[in-house]
């Protein structure tokens, strides 16, 4: 046998002189001796084979002839297994069995007429009513009991697995009858969870739409190179809108005595930005307009991509944003982030098709509309504040050339020198003109004519084509620097490490003292430990003293206010809830709106004096 595991190329041998029956009669009888693998990769496999069978036994409920819910039935369990064990020989010591565990309680419960048992639940079939008792004289509801252990399910991140295990191990807890749901599906509709969003598939090779059938994706473009062809998970973009008008819904409910309370918000907000006011005398024209009053909610607009699956080598793009009448503290909370749509593939956005219904959202909610709120009636008008992003992400989504390129800067048509194998902006040759949003626009169109022409000379000033975000934004007025990554962790350093080759020695003494002499303000908590020379071993605290924006903030408020820093947070947060390696930008959207009906307890906070 040793032989045989050590040359697999004698199984062939032996399929050929004894056929195929007999073959698997030795194979039968010796086991895994005759495994290609080791014998310890064998043992292995067979533990681990155990192991998940036990496990499954216990977590799925199933009941053998060998369980029982008494403590002698399980006593008599362990004998029977033990002689079994004694007249086969074939269970190791080091094994992991049910019977394994003599002290665990296995469940006993059965299948009663109040489970449900089937994944493709309709509304229809729903047999009780979700207000009723979880059982008879029990003073919880079956919507209670299932947005408890939804609650429970979103805070650890439970895939619905092992949700439905969960409510199966509960449900044999509780008293029988009871009306406790035990699958997933069921206990969403106990809650009461209405989809709100909406998935589509791309093909990545034409960018049309893909059909669905047997649970494969087809291209329905007779001319593309895949028609016809089941396409894999990375020939197929994954697109999912959400509702923007429900989740500000949710938010206004549970942050309604914070919305635009202005003594709770700091002097150098957002709020106190240019930007803000016009969109407030904006506001108040058009109540004038409507001979009501009209509440203004600003939207903070960011997308960036972030890997999501390392073999197919697909990312994760979010589009988020946060509610500016929201008190700071209150505003980058997880749970008042807004999502509009996620994009998942292992291609890099096409933006005509990631941002159109969003965009579209935008401009529809910018007309006046109405929420009913706490049984009061508020008529509210959306507009946006700000887009912010890194460098990558907002060149891909308003068509602009790279931050390299040699018209990359967002304010100015200034052009760049190509020398020692990268683009530099000469202080010599700056163009101080400023971009506007109406030469912006028109040069783009000029571009799309062109692209959809197929001619060449695609770029104009840095302008790659018309993107749909110019429907929402005034450009570049609204497009602001990212400070995270500008100011606080990678531009100031660049510069300052440039900077080092240029100085004496004198002149880093000199620097020094003023770093170290330098004041700053209370609530700041910044203090030089390292002089200039030892910049390497700066934080991005250190950093951000040296370098400030003060056009952006008189514009659009302090600049930690405007940063991406909550963002960054929830691509992270968002990437947790993806399980398994399909349709996962539609599970967090299933998980969104889940979390929407769930609910979140109201933040209270207190007026600084």
């Amino acid at each position: 046998m040793q032989m045989l595991s050590r040359f697999p190329c004698l199984y062939v041998m032996l399929f050929v002189i004894v056929g195929q029956a007999a073959f698997l009669a030795v194979i039968d009888v010796f086991g895994c001796g005759f495994s290609p693998y080791a014998g310890r990769a064998c043992k292995r496999q067979e533990k681990r084979r155990q192991q998940k069978k036990a496990l499954l036994d216990i977590l799925n409920n199933i009941d053998s002839d060998t369980t029982s819910s008494e403590d002698e039935s399980i006593l008599d369990t362990q004998n029977e297994s033990s002689a079994h064990d004694q007249q086969s020989n074939q269970c190791r010591s080091g094994d992991v069995t049910a019977a394994s565990y003599p002290n665990i309680n296995l469940p006993t419960y059965k299948p009663d007429d109040d489970d449900d048992t089937y994944w493709n639940e309709k509304l229809t079939d729903w047999t009780f009513d979700p207000t009723s008792s979880l059982y008879e004289n029990s003073r919880v509801s079956v919507r209670a009991a299932a947005v408890s252990v939804m609650s429970i399910a979103i805070e650890c991140n439970f895939p619905k697995s092992v949700v439905e295990r969960l409510l199966k191990i509960l449900k044999s807890l509780l008293p029988v009858p009871n009306s406790l749901p035990t699958t997933h599906a069921s206990l969403v509709k106990a809650i009461g969870v209405a989809s709100t969003s909406s998935s589509r598939y791309y093909c990545n090779s034409c960018d049309e739409l893909c059909i669905a059938r047997s649970q494969y994706k087809f291209c329905e473009n007779h001319k593309c190179q895949v028609y016809g062809r089941p396409l894999r998970n990375r020939d197929i973009s994954e697109i999912v809108i959400l509702d923007i008008k429900d989740q500000l819904k949710s938010i206004l409910r549970r942050n309604m005595s914070l919305f635009s309370n202005a003594e709770l918000f700091p002097s150098f907000d957002i709020t106190s930005g240019k930007c803000y006011k016009e969109h407030v005398t904006s506001a108040n024209e058009l109540s004038k307009v409507y001979n009501e009053k009209l509440h203004l909610v600003t939207l903070n607009i960011h997308t960036d991509g972030a890997p999501l699956i390392r073999t197919t080598k697909s990312s994760l793009w979010p589009c988020l944003a946060s509610v500016v009448e929201l008190p700071p503290q209150v505003r980058e909370q997880q749970s008042n982030i807004l999502l509009s749509c996620l994009w998942n593939s292992s291609v890099k956005p096409n933006v005509n098709i990631f941002m159109q219904d969003c965009i579209q959202q935008l401009l529809d909610l910018a007309n006046p509309f109405t929420l009913i709120i706490n049984n009061s009636e508020f008529v509210i008008v959306l507009k946006t504040q700000l887009f912010v992003s890194d460098l990558p992400a907002k060149a891909l989504v308003w068509k602009t050339i790279n931050f390299n390129g040699y018209n990359s800067c967002t304010y100015c048509p200034t052009e760049g020198v190509y020398q020692h194998r990268q683009v530099l902006y000469p202080y010599r040759k700056n163009n101080y003109q400023q971009r506007t949003h109406d030469q912006f626009l028109a040069i783009a169109r000029v571009v799309e004519e062109r692209a959809s022409r197929r001619k060449t000379g695609g770029t104009i000033d840095g302008i790659k084509g018309l993107s749909p975000l110019l429907q929402a934004f005034e450009y570049p007025k609204q497009i602001v620097f990212d400070y995270m990554h500008l100011c606080c962790l990678g531009h100031m350093s660049t510069l300052i490490q440039r900077w080092k080759t240029m100085l004496s020695s004198d002149a880093f003494i000199e620097i020094n003292k003023k770093i170290f002499a330098q004041k700053f303000p209370h609530n700041r908590s910044v203090k030089f430990n390292y002089p200039l020379n030892s910049s390497e071993e700066w934080k991005p605290k250190h950093f951000r003293v040296h370098l400030h924006l003060p056009q952006q903030v008189l514009t659009h408020g302090g600049l930690s206010f405007t940063s991406a820093f909550c963002f960054k947070s929830m691509i992270r947060f968002f990437k947790k809830r993806a399980h398994g390696t399909r349709n996962l930008v539609t599970q967090i959207a299933d998980w969104i709106n889940t979390a929407t009906a769930v609910g979140q307890p109201s933040i209270e906070l207190s007026i600084p004096t």
